[in-house]
């Protein structure tokens, strides 16, 4: 087993998933954020629109009739700026970085199952020196990281 091929292609992974999670974290603000539009144009602006064309049409269609219009038209705009937050699409880095997660998936699974075939699923000793430091290093760091700062 190639320790170095391992950890790369398990560095490779990690990071194909954090891409493909940020990814999809960007594509819901940005829809949600298109929503959040849709509600404040919807709630803003058909107050001021409403309130002048309640005037201007009340003498032609009555006290009854111009509100209800003006209410299923608020409704009608209210459910394109809805539709055109609901049709984002992601785009092609989505596409390109699960193909990342994959192939880097595939690399540490043939990896594990080439050291498991060659040395019966035990790590060699020459990787395991390596390995040893390497952990302590790496737990080293984290306490570190837990004592409080002064």
């Amino acid at each position: 087993m190639n320790i170095q091929s391992l950890a790369k292609n398990t560095q490779l992974y990690v990071r194909a998933e954090v891409l493909v999670a940020e990814i999809k974290l960007r594509l819901y603000f940005r829809k949600l954020a298109f929503a959040v539009f849709a509600v404040a144009v919807a709630l803003l602006g058909l107050a001021l629109l409403n309130l002048s064309l309640f005037h201007a049409l009340e003498t032609a269609w009555g006290p009854i009739w111009t509100p209800l219009i003006l209410g299923l038209a608020n409704f009608a705009l209210a459910l394109i700026a809805l539709l055109i937050a609901a049709a984002a699409k992601p785009g092609p880095e989505l596409a390109m970085a699960e193909d990342l997660r994959k192939l880097s998936a595939t690399a540490v699974e043939a990896d594990l199952q080439g050291s498991q075939s060659l040395g019966g699923g035990l790590i060699e000793a020459s990787a395991a020196r390596l390995l040893i430091p390497a952990l302590a290093s790496i737990i080293g760091a984290l306490r570190r990281k837990k004592t409080p700062e002064k």
